[in-house]
């Protein structure tokens, strides 16, 4: 009978430390994703600090636009270069260079680059910004296409 009562309670023993080291490794791993999600987002930072943010920007201009709408257009994208948070500013045309890989789909670009993301959002707010976006939504055939990057 004896054994017997030292088998239960044995077998309890060993379940509550079961119970304890599951909880343990549980508590453990949550811990340690938070850690890698912390570090990761550190590492970032860190290795934003030494890069820039580059916003690339396609602008598909309507056909029956004329060539005084598409130099106007030209001359309203310029005006986003006195956007503060702006540090290079680059606009331009489609070069027609023969390269049959060329993308064809844009008549306009632009390149600007920013110290963060925190100042390429203040950008997208800004109120001009929000003006040149107004004025020249009736000369795009089609919503802009955007690729941001980290510069190396």
């Amino acid at each position: 009978m004896s054994k017997n009562i030292f088998s239960k309670l044995n077998r309890k023993l060993l379940a509550v430390h079961f119970i304890v080291l599951v909880a343990f490794m549980f508590y453990a791993c949550k811990n340690s994703d938070n850690q890698l999600v912390e570090n990761s987002e550190i590492k970032e930072k860190i290795e934003a600090s030494d890069r820039l943010l580059m916003h690339t920007v396609f602008l598909n201009l309507k056909d029956s636009i004329s060539q005084e709408d598409k130099a106007y257009a030209l001359n309203e994208l310029k005006k986003l270069k006195d956007i503060p948070e702006v540090m290079s500013f680059v606009v331009g045309t489609k070069a027609n260079t023969g390269d049959p890989r060329l993308n064809k789909t844009y008549d306009l670009v632009l390149q600007m680059s920013f110290k963060n993301i925190e100042e390429l959002k203040l950008y997208d707010k800004d109120s001009l910004h929000s003006e040149v976006r107004k004025k020249l939504k009736n000369l795009l055939a089609g919503p802009p296409e955007v690729y941001d990057y980290w510069s190396n």
